[in-house]
């Protein structure tokens, strides 16, 4: 409840006045704090651009609140790019580095997870058409056994009226 009173405070005090950018930054924080991750980015993101927008004051205080940032969002992508463009304007060449790293490893992650998945579907799909080739089997041969009883049956009729008629000459 008190998150939500909060929220609603900084919401106010935005209302008033859209500059407070410490404001901003307490409410990505207390989104992120509440799991709502996309409000969260997206204030960490107005943060950010503002931060970078106004570097002459801005950009020497805001450290402590990037690193704030990154430890309530660490795989938000956007949110690591923002941070390392940060480190580099104020001269931190290496945690620039490490957070261009941490994408370059995340992109690598992501895109073995879409190949691990890619070959599950496959795999999934071939135990699938492989039942349904069993199951057309299976269909195939009940309608053969089925013609061909039909046939015996047709054939014994066919027989037994031969037989009557004969019988009956």
């Amino acid at each position: 409840m008190l998150r939500g009173d909060a929220v609603a405070v900084c919401k106010k005090i935005l209302r008033v006045n859209p500059e407070k950018i410490d404001t901003v930054f307490k409410l990505a924080e207390l989104r992120a704090k509440q799991k709502l991750e996309g409000e969260a980015v997206s204030f960490f993101s107005q943060y950010v651009e503002y931060i970078l927008a106004n570097q002459q004051t801005a950009l020497p205080k805001c450290q402590r609140e990037i690193e704030r940032m990154l430890e309530l969002m660490p795989a938000s992508e956007p949110l690591i790019g923002k941070a390392a463009e940060i480190y580099d304007q104020l001269g931190l060449k290496l945690k620039a580095a490490e957070l261009c790293a941490k994408l370059c490893a995340m992109a690598v992650e992501k895109e073995s997870e879409i190949a691990e998945n890619e070959l599950q579907n496959r795999i999934e799909l071939a135990r699938r058409e492989e039942q349904l080739i069993a199951h057309e089997g299976t269909n195939q041969k009940r309608k053969m056994t089925e013609a061909g009883e039909s046939k015996r049956i047709s054939a014994e009729g066919d027989a037994t009226r031969a037989r009557l008629v004969a019988h009956a000459q």
